[in-house]
C-alpha cells in the first residue's frame, strides 16, 4: 500500500506519488479484467449451457464463430487500453505504428520536397 503524508499545519492527508501510481495501475488492471470478462463471458456461458443441455440445444455455427471472435477481439482491445492509460506505452505504440505505417510519421514542413 502507498504512503500517505500529512501536513502538520493543516492536518490534511494527501496521497504520495507512489500511491497515485498504484491507484492508476489498479484502475488500468480493473479495466483490462472487466473488458476480458465482457469479451469472453458470452462464449463461456454458451459453453456451459451447451455442456448441460447437450444435443437438445443446438446452436448455429455462426453464433459459435461470433462468440469466438468477440473473445478474440479482447486481444485487440488490450493494447488500445494500455495505450490510453499509460503514457510510456502510448509512445512506444505510436513509434511501432510509425514503423508499420509511414504515413503516420510526424512530418516536418521544412523538409518537404517541392517540384
Amino acid at each position: 500500500m502507498g504512503r500517505v503524508s500529512t501536513s502538520s499545519a493543516s492536518g490534511s492527508v494527501r496521497p504520495t506519488k507512489g500511491w497515485k501510481a498504484e491507484h492508476k495501475a489498479a484502475r488500468t488492471l480493473g479495466i483490462i479484467m472487466g473488458v476480458f470478462l465482457l469479451c469472453w463471458l458470452p462464449f463461456f456461458l454458451w459453453y456451459v449451457i451447451t455442456s448441460l443441455c447437450g444435443p437438445a440445444c443446438p446452436c448455429p455455427d455462426v453464433v459459435v464463430a461470433v462468440l469466438f471472435w468477440i473473445g478474440y477481439f479482447n486481444s485487440t482491445l488490450n493494447p488500445l487500453i494500455y495505450a490510453y492509460f499509460n503514457r510510456d506505452f502510448r509512445e512506444a505504440f505510436r513509434n511501432t505504428l510509425e514503423c508499420v505505417l509511414p504515413c503516420l510519421e510526424k512530418r516536418n514542413p521544412y523538409n518537404a520536397y517541392y517540384v
